[in-house]
């Protein structure tokens, strides 16, 4: 009692509680907490303010603290007294600094009440603050297992670096995202993503590395570099920029564009979507390598072809460019073009085990002929059968001799048991022979080729392979069917 007046002792409140619970980050829960202080305390104003080293944020404020705001929150911390106000600072994490404005002086009982009512707060924000690093790293983990699957898929340095812009992009704030690749001493632009177009860089466009910062490449770390820095690199005032590698393995640099800093969330996203890239180009070059190390096997194969048999090495020649032209019209596409394109290549290989005495005969085969040429598709796949990575183009050379019919060799497949690329191989492989003048036979003139191609459809060949080959043969190359 006060005199003959009852006054309620200040209590928490069932809404101000469950206004708490409700709030999820840290702006919320100082809403709460303002609104709860300036209701309950009678303020004229009250500010919820974090103060910490090289950050200072304000995160609610209601009614009026007039000016200058500074010294106040500077004598709540140091517990100093001060006129027309009073307030709390925290002694933990988040360092909140609570800043109420009234002409009446604080009671001991307000006092309690505002300490009570801030470390509540506190207590929910900082749990708020760890459900959002949970959430934030659950989202990044997922990020980046995305972006590394979908790294995986792409080839070209030029496509890993597209690709990465686009993530970036999508998983912080920006005002623009920018992939630069090393090149001849420098980095040249490859890939941009967020840039209004006047300003974004032509691709293409190169800077020197002797232009940029001499530690920008020197190790794994995200910097934040401006416009002055680094004009030819930057479009605007700021920039966090990482290198993909480092020092002499730098494959390139990536640049995100906006005004404000860097969390500390943001930068391991940035570094580890940086690594992943790392990665991805590494794989690139690795697979690049096996890819030259592979076309250098096919083509020692068949050089050794053309020593044993001049006119089937450059007959593979010839028929190689119009298998894959129309593997691709028939959808064909990465390794399966592949397989195709060596299997052309190779198809006739196994020829080098069969006498020349067959191979140049002039007269009909016996049946020993036949057995032996019936043979060279089993025998080409059995050569390269060692080399893993040519798996898929031996499984085509044993059926590049199939029939639609199922009257071909070896194995008697037919229709959609056979693989498309055999299907495609035997096509353009007998108009070939029907075009060439071979040792048993008269050269057929071009469209009567064709025309017998389009009598063998459905018999010996697949129609749907016939159907793309002369629409290539009829478009692609005019002069050489007229």
């Amino acid at each position: 009692m006060v005199g003959d007046v009852a006054v309620t002792p200040l209590r928490f409140t069932g809404d101000f509680l469950t206004a708490l619970a409700a709030a999820d980050d840290q702006r919320g829960i100082a809403d709460v907490l303002a609104d709860e202080l300036h209701a309950r305390l009678g303020l004229d104003g009250v500010l919820v303010h974090e103060h910490l080293a090289g950050r200072n944020h304000t995160w609610a404020q209601r009614g009026v603290v007039k000016p200058p705001i500074a010294p106040r929150i500077a004598a709540v911390r140091s517990g100093a007294a001060q006129p027309g106000g009073f307030g709390y600072a925290s002694a933990g994490t988040p360092r909140w600094v609570i800043v109420c404005a009234r002409a009446a002086a604080a009671t001991d009982e307000e006092l309690s009440y505002l300490a009570m009512a801030c470390d509540t707060a506190l207590v929910a924000a900082a749990h708020a603050a760890r459900v959002t690093e949970e959430r934030t790293a659950a989202r990044t983990g997922r990020a980046l297992v995305e972006l590394g699957q979908a790294l995986a898929l792409e080839h070209g340095e030029e496509r890993v670096l597209h690709l990465l812009t686009l993530a970036v992009a999508r998983l912080v704030e920006q005002d623009g995202v920018s992939a630069w690749q090393a090149a001849d001493g420098g980095f040249a632009l490859v890939s941009a993503h967020g840039f209004p177009g006047r300003r974004r860089s032509a691709m293409g466009a190169r800077v020197r590395a002797g232009a940029l910062p001499p530690e920008l490449t020197a190790s794994r770390r995200l910097r934040t570099l401006t416009r002055e820095e680094a004009p030819a690199l930057l479009r605007g005032p700021l920039a966090g920029v990482v290198p993909i590698g480092e020092r002499e393995g730098n494959h390139a640099l990536l640049v995100v564009e906006r005004p404000a800093a860097f969390d500390a969330a943001e930068e391991a996203l940035l570094l580890g979507v940086a690594d992943q890239t790392l990665l991805a180009l590494e794989n690139e070059r690795l697979l690049s390598e096996q890819r030259e190390a592979l076309s250098g096997t096919v083509a020692c194969l068949g050089r050794a072809l053309a020593l044993r048999h001049r006119e089937t090495a450059e007959h593979s020649d010839r028929l190689t460019s119009d298998c894959t032209a129309v593997g691709r019209a028939l959808g064909m596409a990465g390794d399966a073009l592949r397989d195709l394109t060596f299997a052309a290549a190779l198809h006739d290989l196994g020829k080098i085990g069969v006498p020349e005495r067959v191979l140049g005969n002039r007269g009909p085969l016996d049946s020993e002929g036949w057995r032996l040429i019936h043979a060279h598709p089993e025998l080409g796949a059995q050569i390269i059968d060692p080399v893993g990575a040519l798996a898929g183009a031996a499984a085509l050379i044993r059926a590049c001799h199939e029939h639609w019919d199922g009257k071909g060799y070896p194995l008697g497949l037919a229709g959609e048991d056979i693989p498309l690329g055999a299907r495609i191989i035997l096509a353009c492989d007998a108009y070939h022979a029907m075009c060439e003048e071979r040792s048993y036979q008269a050269a057929l003139a071009p469209h009567a080729a064709r025309e017998r191609l389009h009598e063998l459809a459905g018999v010996d060949f697949d129609p749907r392979v016939v159907a793309a080959l002369l629409v290539h043969l009829e478009t692609a190359e005019p002069a050489r069917v007229s």
